[in-house]
């Protein structure tokens, strides 16, 4: 999500929201990586008048063929 967002930012000329909330959790990459497969963000610029929202699935299979 981080490189989609920086072109939101440059557009808004920001460099961080002022408020994050995110969710998500594994469901299919457990015991691949850290960091959640699925996720979903709300992410608000109040100063612009402006929320982004990203969803993001990276359900990748659990083992390689």
């Amino acid at each position: 999500m981080v490189h989609f967002i920086d072109i939101a930012h440059w557009f808004l000329d920001v460099d961080h929201p002022q408020t994050a909330t995110t969710i998500g959790d594994q469901y299919k990459a457990m015991d691949l990586w850290e960091t959640p497969d699925t996720i979903q963000t709300l992410l608000e610029y109040p100063d612009r008048k402006v929320q982004a929202y990203f969803e993001g699935r990276s359900l990748a299979p659990a083992t390689a063929r």
